[in-house]
C-alpha cells in the first residue's frame, strides 16, 4: 500500500465505502463505549475519494461507533492515489481478521477482488487459501440472494450454498422446494439428497425414454421383487442380449445409493425362459411390506450417510466438549456398558475416524492410546463405537442406547434427519414399535 499520512478529519468527510465486504458491522456497544470514553485509539485507514471526503478502506466499525458516540473529528491514515485492486484486497484481508466474517461476505470481498481483475491463483497466494477454496466462494456469490441470506446467518454451509446454486440451475421449482424445506429446519444435507435422488431419477427416466424409443423395450414403472422368483434383474451383457426383443424384457429406471441415474434390465417372466424355475406367490400385502422395507432401508442409508459426514466435518475437529454434555455422554456409556479394556479399544477407533471411517472403525484402527485420554476422545471413541454398531436396517430395532447417541449429537449441533427424528420421538414416547414405521413419501 502507498505512504500514509496521519491527519483529524471531520467525521461527517469520512463515508463508507460501498464495495465494503461486510454486510453488517454487527454488535458494536463495547466499542462505541470506549470511543466515547477514550476516542479512537486504532486511526480508520482512507482515500482520498474524487467526490470530495474520503473513502474508507478499514475501520467501517470504528467509524459506525464513533458516530454513534457522538464524536465530530476522527483520526486517519490517509492513503493518496489508492487504486481499486489495493483497497480491495485491503478491505478483505482487514475483515479475514476480524470476528463474524461470514463466509458469504469473504465470498463478496472475493468477487470485489476479482471484479478488479486480480486472478484466483494471486488472491488465494495473498489469503494463503488453496485456489479451489476462492473459486468456490466466487461461486457462492453468483448463488441466488435467498442462498447467500442463509449462508450468511450461518445456516448452510459453504459447500450446501454451493449445491444449492447448483440445483437452481437444474431446476428452479426443486430449488425452492429444497431451501423451504431448509426454512422449515430440516437437516440441509438430507433434502440436498433428496433434491439429487430426484434429478437422478428424471435423467434415469430420460435415459430409458430414449433406449426406448431407439428399441422398442417396454419401460416399468414399478420395480419388480425379484424375490418371488417371476422376474429376474439381468446385469451382464449375455443376458440382457439374450432377452432383447422378447415380450418378457423390460427396462426400469433408478437411482443408485450414490445417487446415480440408472437403467436396470428385467426380464419379467423367467418361466418364459425356465418352465421349472422356482415361483413364490406373494400377496399385496407382503409386496407392500416389502416395499416398506426397501423405503426405510433407502433412507436410512441415506441419514447414515448425512450423519457421518457431519461427525467428520464438524466433530472431529473439536478440542473441547460443552461440560453439559458429560451426563449425555454417561448416559450412553450406561446404555452400553463395556469393561475397561473395551473402552481403550474403542479409544483406538479416534485413530481411524479422521478418515471418514465411522462404521468400521475399530476393525480398522491401529493407534494405542494411554490410559489419559481426555474427554474430547472418549466421547468420540463411544460416538464411533456406536456408529461401528449401526446399518441401513436400524430402523427395524430398539435400542435405547441408539435414541441417546441420536439425542447426544442433535444436543452436540447436528440436526437430525427426518428417519432419525422419528426414531427418537417414539422411542421417547414409549411406542416402541413406531419406531419401524418411518416411510418416505
Amino acid at each position: 500500500m502507498h505512504a500514509m499520512t496521519l491527519a483529524t478529519v471531520a467525521l461527517n468527510e469520512v463515508h463508507p465505502n460501498p464495495a465494503n465486504p461486510r454486510y453488517d458491522l454487527g454488535n458494536r456497544d463495547t466499542l462505541t463505549a470506549s470511543i466515547k470514553d477514550r476516542g479512537i485509539i486504532q486511526p480508520l485507514v482512507v482515500t482520498p475519494d474524487p467526490e470530495g471526503g474520503y473513502t474508507i478502506i478499514a475501520g467501517h466499525r470504528r467509524h459506525a461507533s464513533a458516530t454513534d458516540a457522538g464524536l465530530t473529528e476522527i483520526l486517519v491514515n490517509i492513503v493518496p492515489d489508492a487504486d481499486a485492486a489495493t483497497i480491495a484486497a485491503a478491505m478483505v484481508h482487514e475483515n479475514t481478521q476480524r470476528a463474524g466474517f461470514t463466509d458469504a461476505e469473504l465470498a463478496r470481498g472475493i468477487q470485489g477482488m476479482l471484479d478488479t481483475g486480480a486472478t484466483a491463483a494471486a488472491i488465494a497466494k495473498g489469503l494463503g487459501a488453496k485456489r479451489d477454496t476462492i473459486k468456490n466462494l466466487a461461486a457462492a456469490h453468483a448463488a441466488p440472494e435467498d442462498t447467500r441470506a442463509y449462508l450468511h446467518a450461518g445456516e448452510i454451509s459453504l459447500d450446501q450454498a454451493l449445491a444449492l446454486a447448483d440445483l437452481e440451475s437444474k431446476d428452479a421449482d426443486l430449488y425452492a422446494t429444497t431451501l423451504a424445506a431448509v426454512e422449515d429446519g430440516q437437516n440441509p444435507d438430507w433434502v440436498l439428497r433428496k433434491a439429487r435422488e430426484a434429478i437422478a431419477k428424471a435423467e434415469a427416466v430420460a435415459q430409458a425414454e430414449k433406449i426406448a424409443a431407439d428399441t422398442g423395450v417396454t419401460i416399468i414403472t414399478e420395480r419388480p421383487s425379484g424375490w418371488d422368483g417371476k422376474s429376474k434383474h439381468l446385469k451382464s451383457d449375455e443376458e440382457i442380449a439374450q432377452h432383447h426383443g422378447q415380450p418378457c424384457y423390460g427396462i426400469y429406471p433408478t437411482v443408485t445409493n450414490d445417487g446415480e441415474a440408472v437403467v436396470q434390465h428385467w426380464c419379467t417372466k423367467t418361466r418364459a425362459h425356465d418352465p421349472k424355475a422356482e415361483t413364490v406367490e406373494v400377496s399385496e400385502d407382503d409386496k407392500a411390506e416389502r416395499r416398506r422395507v426397501i423405503a426405510n432401508n433407502k433412507a436410512w442409508d441415506t441419514a447414515n450417510g448425512v450423519r457421518r459426514a457431519w461427525l467428520t466435518e464438524s466433530l472431529h475437529p473439536r478440542t473441547t466438549i460443552p461440560k453439559k454434555h458429560i451426563p449425555t455422554l454417561l448416559a450412553l456409556n450406561i446404555a452400553t456398558p463395556y469393561s475397561e479394556e473395551h473402552v481403550r479399544e474403542a479409544v483406538r477407533i479416534v485413530a481411524a475416524v479422521k478418515n471418514g471411517a465411522w462404521p468400521g472403525a475399530e476393525a480398522h484402527a491401529k493407534a494405542t492410546v494411554n490410559d489419559g485420554a481426555t474427554l474430547r476422545t472418549h466421547l468420540l471413541a463411544t460416538i464411533a463405537r456406536h456408529e461401528d454398531r449401526v446399518s441401513k436396517t436400524v430402523w427395524r430395532e430398539n435400542r435405547t442406547g441408539f435414541a441417546a447417541h441420536l439425542t447426544l449429537l442433535a444436543d452436540l449441533g447436528y440436526t437430525l434427519t427426518p428417519p432419525e427424528a422419528h426414531y427418537v420421538t417414539t422411542h421417547n414416547n414409549g411406542d416402541h414399535t413406531a419406531t419401524q414405521t418411518y416411510t418416505t413419501d
